[in-house]
């Protein structure tokens, strides 16, 4: 709940044509339909791919079955966030997955992750949005770049009954992912998924989350603006 001391912080990157793209997707175009200078309001279409930018991926995403975006339970929208901070792993390793030793660790300091927690991991590649290759960590043998272990989100799921993962990168398997065992596993658990988060304001620690997707129809994600909530 939102207080006079409650401080608010824009986990979300701004929407722009130069955008980080992921290979194959839409390419985001801002038009402008109307001026206030010339028809007296301003009006712009918006063309964009639903796993554009920082994102919501549902369900849907990986299983022709699973729930849409607009079918997410709101309170799965606004709830306790665990951040961890990887980024010390992260600078040694570009290809660095998240493994169960890390959230251990980050238990002992700020204590067990609650049941319909989100989780978020901080790898420190919210610096980089502004260089796409760079961002990509794009290479001859593919993309570089931090995710998730399957191990640990498997951890997650069945010993903490997470509602949904994010991460700071491109992917929440990593750059170097052929099969998307995490996107998959956690698709088939009805948990979403939140990708191209803006974590270098926050630090490690427990806060809370409003996840402002778009409830697109029948939709397999949708860019949203996420915000954290800090007491």
């Amino acid at each position: 709940m939102k207080t006079a001391s409650t401080t608010i912080i824009d986990l979300s990157h701004p929407i722009a044509e130069n955008m980080p793209l992921w290979p194959g997707d839409p390419k985001t175009k801002i038009e402008t339909c109307a001026t206030v200078a010339q028809d007296g309001y301003m009006l712009n279409q918006v063309t964009i791919g639903e796993h554009t930018g920082t994102h919501i991926g549902a369900p849907r995403h990986f299983s022709a079955t699973g729930r849409s975006v607009d079918n997410i339970p709101p309170q799965h929208l606004f709830a306790e966030c665990a951040v961890l901070d990887v980024q010390t792993q992260a600078r040694k390793d570009n290809d660095y997955l998240v493994q169960v030793a890390d959230v251990v660790e980050w238990e002992k300091e700020f204590g067990m992750i609650k049941s319909d927690s989100i989780v978020l991991f901080k790898t420190g590649w919210s610096l980089r949005w502004t260089i796409p290759a760079a961002y990509w960590g794009t290479a001859p043998n593919g993309n570089h770049f931090p995710g998730v272990s399957l191990q640990t989100a498997q951890y997650l799921v069945d010993k903490r009954n997470i509602i949904g993962l994010g991460v700071d990168t491109g992917g929440i398997d990593g750059g170097q992912s052929k099969d998307f065992a995490t996107n998959q596993l956690l698709a088939a658990n009805d948990i979403y998924h939140l990708e191209n988060l803006n974590l270098k304001d926050v630090k490690s620690g427990r806060l809370h989350i409003f996840v402002g997707a778009l409830a697109i129809q029948s939709g397999s994600g949708s860019p949203c603006r996420v915000l954290a909530l800090l007491d």
